[in-house]
């Protein structure tokens, strides 16, 4: 799953909202109107919260290491802490 994360953080520039809300929603179970509305609300770039749910993913980082790398994104904690929200 790693590599289509890294696929995508790659493209993610390149593609319209609602493609990347469709390619994120393929990888989640969140929906195209959940990723739309996260994006909206916290004011994160595609490239950033393609790069979060990367670092989610990622099995092989230790969560302290993922807190610390997704503090470092412009916008990270909000978008985790919206994206978690939709879990609880």
């Amino acid at each position: 799953m790693a590599g289509k994360w890294d696929k995508l953080l790659d493209e993610a520039e390149k593609l319209t909202n609602k493609q990347l809300q469709k390619r994120i929603s393929s990888l989640t179970s969140l929906s195209d109107d959940k990723i739309a509305k996260i994006i909206k609300e916290t004011g994160i770039s595609k490239t950033d919260i393609v790069e979060v749910l990367r670092i989610v993913n990622d099995a092989r980082i230790k969560n302290n290491d993922k807190a610390q790398a997704i503090k470092k994104i412009n916008g990270g904690l909000e978008t985790l802490l919206k994206v978690s929200s939709y879990f609880l």
